[in-house]
């Protein structure tokens, strides 16, 4: 998820929070830390959405729906969804809805299986493709006004486990320098 970070792209994320705002019925106000977290949110998904058009052909953005999804990320899954559901709503966005895929079923068997197949997909509309141009976001620089932020919590490199007289040790923390490397090269593939 990219947050806003030039002034023309703060300038469309207070337009759109704007319209969410009038979108939305509401039977009370946001409190002012709620409200800063759905601005932060808006900036989010906004910025996936426009660099979704210039990185895939389709312009499709994937995301996981489930409550447990949202454990690592900036935004929560209330906030997501009140999110999407107002932009929605206002014809910003174009939502597909993920779906479970039915497992083999086999003689004999009388229970049904699923399985977690198609991602929900969010789309932009026309109209936020406007938006984002009047506020001079062009297509193929989207990444220059929404910038990739690194993931809170970076997994560890360890070596590998063994059992030792019937116990379990842990592998060996990796070095500092091959860690640094691994930052450094998970850092320029979010770039790139």
């Amino acid at each position: 998820m990219c947050p806003a970070s030039s002034p023309q792209s703060k300038l469309l994320v207070n337009d759109l929070v704007d319209i969410l705002i009038k979108t939305e019925q509401r039977q009370r106000a946001r409190k002012s830390d709620d409200m800063a977290a759905f601005r932060n949110g808006v900036s989010l998904i906004t910025g996936d959405l426009l660099i979704a058009m210039e990185v895939k052909e389709a312009g499709w953005s994937y995301h996981a729906l489930s409550p447990a999804a949202f454990n690592e990320r900036p935004i929560g899954y209330k906030t997501f969804k009140s999110i999407v559901k107002a932009m929605e709503k206002a014809g910003l966005i174009e939502v597909s809805l993920g779906r479970n895929a039915k497992g083999v079923q086999f003689e004999g068997m009388t229970t049904t299986s699923y399985h977690s197949s198609l991602a929900n997909r969010l789309k932009s509309a026309m109209a936020l493709i406007a938006m984002a141009e009047e506020a001079a976001i062009f297509r193929g620089c989207a990444c220059k006004h929404f910038l990739h932020q690194l993931p809170n919590r970076v997994n560890e490199s360890r070596g590998k486990s063994s059992t030792i007289r019937g116990m379990k040790t842990k592998g060996a923390l990796g070095s500092k320098t091959y860690q640094s490397k691994c930052a450094i090269t998970l850092c320029l593939l979010k770039i790139h």
